[in-house]
């Protein structure tokens, strides 16, 4: 008979285990023990928990063993017989056995058996269940995970004496469709915090340490006003997000468009969870009297009916529901998650018994009659505060897709009441009649999806210099406000002094667009020379830096903008700027065939100019001009004292990266008058040879412009 083999080292299971809990290993070592490894042909699913490794480890005692997680199994006649602790007692076969070491040279036991100790199924459409413990758990492909219990189990054959169980449980698997399954959440929607930490993995305990440096300096933020906190967060969320993506895993993750927005998202609700009550209590002390009034207009709203507010009787059946989602809101602290919440509202509140429901399918006459009477019924104490909270500290979601739509719909709504449309339904007509008004603010927000930073942006493209200065000079205090009196704090006053600060419409140089730029970055990469002055003269922070790490001096060496690149050389940007691939500005020139960007930074200061330095990859600049057999940039490099020596990742020099014989020559030439510089200077060695060849000014072929 045959014997069963394969590669242990290249078995998913085992490579999972490796990768995910490098720990066991050395602890089946320690304790003399065993590590079970299913074949190949017996894994169902391709991805595991941690813990689920728990249970293939067995340490010794006694005559039997005991996985980590205190399950008993004991090993006779070339079987594993599965004890107290699995959902039944079952034997399995042991296809073979082979001997590990750790690093201290501890020998471990793998045994390779034919299936998992604790099952995993799939059902014919591909939903993923587990069984333990005499329970039944629903994963993956359900709407939510849960647990049914099972009630007992019967063996059944079929006509070709083939054994199959029937198990008994206590419900059925998917109970009456849900507002999410009926319009289930785009793919690309974390749902909650654990789906978060589930995704990142043990990299988001790095941003950490960001969250409590902006926690302690947040005093500081507070007196700055709105504005400036909005700039401030959006500067944590970038700078967390460079973080997450210096990881390798999570890098190459985010080279797909769709794994890059949940990154983005899980970013957004993991620093929203750390600095939640910080940020709301300030949102909601800015927007207290806003807030007090609505609610005042709302109390004195509660004798309305959902007749009166024209709500449909197929809609009725489902407001009471809608209700309880709706009181889950201030239990959210994420916008995306208040948000998500609101559209689980809706979709509940508007189910029908055809089960087909898409919010923007809903007329906006219906929409407005069940958000109204949820507005009005629903004890939410804040809702200006909740809703300002969504729209400016939300950085993770497209303008354009149904969250948004779901938003302004609310926002629309709050604004009918605040109008006063609603006491005249109340007191006058006893119907809802006057929907024009809502209607058209409806489509006002969904088409106004221009923000304040894109329209900066857009000016800035169009190198538009009166449009920028007048927009960035709108967020500067007024000076010229008069006061009751120089010590009065009274509404009007104090409005008057913070009005600016917390005004929403206002951009800085500090706000960020949807990459994590910057004004200074869109002015670089658009080449708009004339307008690095103004903004570096706002207040333009000079080496800020978009998710990936770049700077604006970043972007104009890709671009090739050499005027630009001087300009930002001479306001202190800094040259060895990394971004998350260890690249500098000179390595981007280089890539991109820049020559004169290459110039400018090599010739603006040759004492501090580093032309060796390597990405994560080992490559110098060099490397990356050879390589791409750019024969100016090379000359520049090699002229200027670039080594030919240092060895990438691959372990190769410059020299490997030689495309043709005309660069090989260019290399020697330039060697040899090295050489031979040395000889007639027996005191100077290459390297300051090298050093002292380099030229004083950038050549007079470059242009300024860009």
């Amino acid at each position: 008979m045959a014997v069963y083999d394969e590669n242990i080292l290249r078995n998913p299971f085992f490579l999972a285990l490796e990768k995910q809990r490098p720990d066991l290993c050395s602890r089946a070592a320690e304790l003399q023990g065993i590590v079970l490894v299913p074949c190949c042909g017996s894994l169902s699913v391709g991805s595991f928990s941690d813990s689920h490794f728990d249970s293939y480890v067995l340490q010794p005692v006694e005559d039997r063993y005991k996985t980590l997680n205190g399950k008993e199994v004991k090993i006779q006649d070339r079987q594993l017989l599965l004890g107290s602790g699995f959902p039944a007692p079952s034997v399995i076969p042991i296809l073979f056995e082979e001997t590990f070491y750790n690093d201290q040279e501890q020998r471990y036991s793998i045994l390779c058996i034919s299936r998992p100790v604790e099952d995993r199924y799939k059902t014919l459409n591909g939903k993923e269940v587990k069984i333990q413990d005499r329970q039944l758990l629903l994963g993956s492909g359900f709407p939510a995970p849960s647990v049914i219990p099972i009630l007992f189990e019967e063996t059944f054959y079929n006509d070709q004496e083939q054994r199959y169980s029937i198990l008994c449980i206590s419900r059925p698997v998917e109970l009456e469709t849900s507002p999410t399954e009926v319009s289930p959440l785009p793919t690309y929607c974390l749902r909650n915090l654990e789906d978060v930490v589930e995704f990142l993995g043990r990299p988001a305990q790095k941003l950490d340490k960001f969250i409590h440096s902006f926690c302690e300096a947040f005093n500081e933020q507070e007196r700055k006003g709105l504005r400036h906190l909005i700039d401030s967060v959006n500067g944590l969320y970038t700078k967390c997000l460079q973080c997450l993506l210096r990881d390798s895993r999570l890098k190459l993750m985010a080279k797909q468009e769709l794994q890059m927005t949940l990154l983005k998202q899980a970013v957004e609700i993991y620093v929203h969870h750390g600095i939640h009550d910080l940020i709301f209590n300030l949102v909601g002390t800015l927007e207290a009297s806003h807030d007090a009034a609505f609610n005042k207009t709302t109390r004195s709203l509660q004798d309305l009916q959902q007749k009166e507010l024209g709500v449909k009787p197929e809609f009725c059946i489902n407001l009471s529901r809608a209700k309880r989602e709706l009181s889950q809101l201030n239990q959210q602290k994420s916008p995306l998650l208040k948000l998500l919440c609101l559209r689980r509202v809706v979709l509940t509140a508007t189910q029908t018994t055809r089960r087909t429901v898409n919010i923007e399918a809903v007329s906006a006459d219906d929409l407005l009659s069940v958000v109204l009477y949820l507005l009005v019924k629903t004890e939410i104490p804040n809702w200006i505060a909740n809703l300002n909270y969504i729209r400016n500290f939300c950085f993770s979601h497209s303008s354009k897709d149904e969250l948004s739509y779901c938003l302004s719909t609310f926002e629309a709504a709050v604004e009918f009441i605040n109008m006063g449309k609603l006491q005249e339904v109340h007191s006058v007509s006893g119907e809802l009649n006057d929907t024009t008004l809502f209607k058209k603010r409806m489509s006002l927000l969904n088409q106004n999806t221009e923000t304040p930073i894109h329209c900066l942006f857009e000016h800035i493209a169009n190198g538009n210099e009166t449009e920028v200065e007048h927009l960035l000079s709108e967020g500067q205090a007024d000076k010229d406000v008069k006061m009751c009196h120089p010590l009065c704090s009274c509404d009007i006053c104090d409005g008057q002094l913070s009005g600016r600060l917390n005004d929403l419409s206002i951009v800085t140089p500090f706000s960020r667009d949807d990459r994590g730029y910057t004004p200074l970055h869109a002015a670089a990469v658009c080449g708009q020379a004339q307008l690095i002055d103004l903004l570096v003269r706002k207040g333009a922070p000079v080496n800020a830096t978009d998710y990936h790490a770049l700077t604006p001096l970043h972007l104009a060496c890709q671009r090739g903008y050499q005027g630009v690149s001087l300009l930002l050389l001479h306001y202190k940007a800094n040259p060895d700027a990394r971004d998350n691939n260890g690249n500098t500005p000179l390595h981007f020139a280089c890539m991109y065939g820049h020559e004169d960007c290459v110039k400018a930074l090599v010739y603006y200061d040759i004492q501090t100019c580093h032309l060796d330095l390597q990405n994560d990859k080992g490559d110098t600049a060099l490397h990356m001009a050879t390589r791409w057999g750019y024969e100016g940039i090379i000359q520049v490099l090699l002229e200027n004292g670039a080594s030919t020596h240092i060895l990438n990742r691959n372990k190769e020099s410059p020299l490997h990266c030689v495309l043709n014989s005309k660069i090989l020559l260019l290399f020697q030439s330039l060697e040899n008058g090295h050489q031979s510089s040395s000889v007639d200077s027996p005191s100077g060695s290459p390297l300051t040879s090298n050093c002292s060849s380099r030229r004083s000014s950038v050549s007079s072929t470059s242009s300024l412009g860009p």
